[in-house]
């Protein structure tokens, strides 16, 4: 059977925070909530500095 590599390394990712969460949902939940922070600063900050530089093309 085929293998999707991508697949595969999301499976062990899981896995490892898994371990490292002791298998706690509630420290697993809290982990993904921290990343989902995160990853939506850098969004908001990276759309201020696309709309800075579209604004000095305009002017």
């Amino acid at each position: 059977m085929w293998e999707d590599p991508i697949v595969k390394e999301v499976r062990q990712a899981r896995l490892e925070i898994e371990q490292e969460c002791g298998g706690d949902f509630r420290k697993i939940y809290e982990r993904a909530l921290e990343i989902q922070k995160k990853v939506a600063e850098k969004r908001a900050s990276d759309s201020t500095v696309k709309a800075q530089k579209e604004a000095l093309l305009v002017a």
